[in-house]
């Protein structure tokens, strides 16, 4: 299942950069999966940035049926790793959001034109402490809620917010949770990553965590040299 949240591609609703309502939207969506007649009620989470990110959101609120995640290259604390690293504002977090979300929804390859209304940039002026809008939109915040297996996966050489706040949070997160770091550039696009890695680990998840499957042999935290 390949979800936009609220405010985006057919979404209804308004985009609100990580809210709360979009956070409730993930839960309801993952157990909406796990009653449709094709769903054998595991679901899992996977995918890259934003999607990562959103997995995060996931693992905190802990739906039933929810029954692990894998964010690849996921952001822990948006303000910290997106919009201000080490407190100096970032262009590419604007840029990304200008011209990837809000460019791409009003002209679109296909389908009709959309415009997205959050003006980031001005929230950006509004809020450039660590205040009370950016609290809820950090993960970082609630990863001690997290009660299913975690497995990070992410791109040191390109994405340095990944190497910063994994390793910080790597401590709160269930015995269950694993890492792996590496400087892969083909991401989610790997074909030996996702056989060798994501595939054992959803295999384990799926399976009770049996201890003799391929996943939960390897070291917690492993570092890919290419």
């Amino acid at each position: 299942v390949l979800a936009n949240v609220r405010g985006t591609g057919n979404s209804a609703g308004s985009f609100g950069f990580l809210s709360r309502d979009e956070q409730q939207d993930h839960y309801e969506i993952i157990e909406w999966i796990a009653v449709q007649d094709w769903s054998n009620g595991q679901v899992a989470g996977i995918g890259a940035g934003y999607y990562g990110t959103s997995q995060w959101h996931m693992a905190i609120q802990n739906p039933p049926h929810l029954a692990c995640v894998a964010p690849f290259n996921g952001v822990l604390a948006p303000y910290q790793d997106w919009a201000r690293s080490g407190g100096v504002a970032t262009a590419d977090f604007l840029n990304w959001y200008e011209g990837r979300i809000r460019d791409s929804h009003a002209f679109p390859n296909i389908g009709a034109a959309r415009f997205i209304e959050l003006d980031l940039r001005l929230e950006l002026l509004r809020h450039p402490l660590l205040d009370e809008y950016w609290f809820p939109r950090s993960a970082m915040n609630y990863l001690d809620q997290i009660r299913i297996p975690v497995f990070m996966l992410g791109n040191w050489s390109s994405n340095a917010h990944h190497t910063n706040q994994s390793f910080r949070s790597f401590g709160l997160l269930p015995s269950s949770a694993r890492m792996l770091t590496g400087n892969s550039v083909a991401g989610l696009q790997d074909m030996d990553l996702l056989e060798n890695e994501l595939l054992p680990f959803y295999q384990w998840c799926f399976s009770e965590q049996n201890p003799n499957n391929a996943h939960a042999q390897k070291a917690r935290i492993r570092l890919a040299v290419r």
